[in-house]
């Protein structure tokens, strides 16, 4: 049953509309939410004249930030019950926008079922506490969703390690599962995994266990033969590729030992059998729109009498097709392959389609709203999304209100340009509003992946760090000459030097991580020879004045990040209501829709889902 009221929002608002209307408005005339939301970049920390912290905070914020810790700044903005301070409290205009973010911002409070069935250990294997929760707590939500709706079989859009599929498909649920996943070894693993969860059984067979562990070991060097088969001497190039070409050959993978067949083909080859014909279904595809009409074609035929559990039938005409082009231990379905139908001669019922994806990645969650429209056997959806970051744009490059803060470069322009027609927006309400629609660029996006309600005092200690490295030693290289300057009011520009991951020990100094990321730095080739001209006289005594010099800039730099992730929860409730304006925009064809919270907040923080169904 859908929630009472469609999106999770407050009490202040008394429906949805009035909601919409207020959001768009707030984050449309507010001056300091686009600042925060994507108008400014760590990068440009120390490298912009005048500073940006002087140049986007009042006055009155400045004063009141400098007498407070960063601890008590975050539990202002998103714990504290902002109740009359009194004299010392934070500025009027500070609390008037913390308390507007407040009021736009979805809920996020989730009642947990009173009982959830048992995750037994050989289904959750893999799985880690957070996994365990989302996973057993989806499950029985769709579960709970989908009763009575005539479903025969559950899309999972990026199966992944098909967690998610592997309980539905186990006891107490015994659903008919299409994982599509477009990643062949994530397929390879999760199907090893249904053996281990007992959905499925992999072939038996029997071993020379010594010429087995041989050929292993030989399989992965492909060099030398294992000591134990050498001669004291050292064996020459031929004799060794000799050596290998007899292990791999017929004869060495089957023999006659004792009256029995040795079969040594690896364990990657051994043929996979599921115990309920049809419980999964694996269909390796790249899902670029939401049509799915070829995978809909090749799901296995439902015979009209048996619309329950799968049953131990043989083996479907699809999964006999697979068996004759795939490799034993592989029977999936590939969309792009030229195969025929799933269904027999004497088909009875098309397949009832629920389409659901937990935490899928960036567009994938548009198509899989848009498949509720463009096919007629998926009936319902059920869509819980991340990687906002991974989100194209639909609307041409966003119109700032300052533009001085962001210099534009090449990587932003490209990716606001693109002009994807599946990108955010989705809805026609978003991408018309103003006559211009609503812009979120990269930054925003990616902000709005924060959970600053989940911050620890360790975690924010770390990362506060971590980005104050960055934006030094962005400093560094603006002084080195490896960030250039914008012609625009003689200003800074960052432009977009990647360093990427480091090793744990390099943010144990400022030193320690200013080494690691040169080494980065010039193991790129466009770059290395210029890295090294210009900072090869850097000393560890110069890098230390660096950090002796900026080193106050910590704090300012972590109040700027504070509320850039505070302001950036109504970036994420834009995205979400976008995908709910889109559904309700279709009234012929979707009979209801709605948005709640499935998760816990505190384990997963991304934990609103996206429901449809069809007229």
């Amino acid at each position: 049953m859908p929630p009472p009221r469609a999106l999770p929002i407050s009490e202040e608002f008394s429906n949805p509309e009035s909601y919409v209307d207020s959001l768009l408005e707030f984050t449309g005339s507010s001056t300091l939410f686009q600042t925060f939301c994507g108008h400014i970049h760590i990068l440009d920390f120390l490298i912009q004249e005048p500073d940006l912290y002087s140049a986007i905070l009042p006055e009155e914020w400045q004063s009141w930030f400098g007498e407070h810790d960063v601890d008590e700044i975050l539990y202002l903005l998103v714990k504290d019950s902002l109740l009359p301070l009194g004299e010392g409290g934070p500025p009027g205009s500070l609390v008037d926008f913390i308390q507007g973010v407040r009021r736009h911002s979805l809920d996020r409070t989730w009642s947990a079922p009173t009982t959830l069935p048992h995750l037994p250990y050989h289904v959750s294997v893999g799985m880690r506490q957070k996994k365990i929760h989302e996973v057993q707590s989806f499950a029985q939500y769709i579960n709970d969703i989908s009763l009575d709706k005539g479903i025969t079989h559950l899309v999972d859009f990026g199966s992944g390690q098909n967690y998610l599929g592997r309980v539905l498909a186990s006891p107490p649920y015994n659903k008919r599962i299409v994982a599509i996943e477009s990643k062949r070894q994530n397929i390879e693993g999760a199907r090893k995994m249904d053996v281990t969860a007992g959905l499925a059984n992999i072939e038996k067979v029997k071993r020379d266990k010594k010429r087995y562990r041989m050929q292993q070991e030989i399989g992965s060097t492909r060099t030398k033969i294992p000591s134990a088969t050498r001669s004291n001497c050292e064996m020459t190039a031929k004799q060794q590729n000799a050596s290998v070409d007899l292990l791999f050959s017929p004869s060495a993978t089957e023999q006659r030992m004792d009256g029995f067949v040795v079969d040594q083909r690896p364990k990657a080859d051994l043929k996979i059998t599921y115990m309920k014909s049809n419980s999964i279904q694996y269909i390796e595809h790249v899902i670029k729109d939401g049509n799915i009409s070829d995978i809909v074609g090749q799901i296995a035929h439902i015979s009209s009498g048996n619309l329950g559990p799968p049953s131990s039938e043989s083996t479907t005409p699809l999964v006999a097709e697979r068996q004759k082009t795939e490799p034993q231990s592989f029977q999936t379905t590939r969309v792009t392959k030229v195969m025929g139908s799933s269904h027999s001669e004497d088909s009875g019922l098309e397949p009832t389609l629920l389409v659901m994806a937990l935490h899928s990645c960036g567009n994938l969650l548009h198509h899989g709203i848009r498949s509720l429209l463009l096919n007629p056997s998926v009936k319902m959806i059920v869509l819980v999304g991340c990687c906002y970051n991974l989100v194209s744009e639909r609307l041409g490059p966003p119109s700032f209100k300052l533009p001085s803060l962001r210099p534009p470069f090449e990587r932003a322009e490209r990716l606001s340009s693109a002009f994807d027609p599946h990108g955010f927006p989705m809805s026609e309400r978003m991408s018309t509003h103003n006559g211009t629609g609503v812009h979120l660029n990269i930054t925003a996006r990616m902000m709005a992946l924060q959970a600053p309600e989940n911050w620890t005092k360790l975690d924010s200690e770390a990362f506060f760090k971590r980005h104050f490295f960055r934006a030094l030693l962005q400093r560094i290289l603006y002084d080195k000459g490896l960030v250039s300057r914008s012609a625009v009011e003689g200003r800074a520009a960052a432009n977009p030097i990647i360093i990427g991951s480091l090793r744990k020990s390099c943010y144990n100094s400022f030193n320690a991580y200013v080494r690691g990321s040169l080494v980065k730095l010039s193991e790129d080739s466009s770059r290395a020879k210029l890295v090294e001209e210009r900072l090869e006289g850097l000393t560890d005594e110069q890098i230390e004045a660096y950090e002796v010099k900026y080193g106050a800039w910590k704090k300012k730099l972590s109040v700027i990040w504070c509320l850039m992730a505070f302001s950036a929860q109504l970036a994420e409730a834009i995205i979400i209501v976008d995908r709910w304006l889109f559904l309700k925009e279709h009234p012929n064809t979707v009979k209801e829709c709605w948005v709640e919270t499935v998760f816990d907040y505190g384990q997963s923080p991304r934990n609103l889902v996206v429901v449809g169904v069809k007229n």
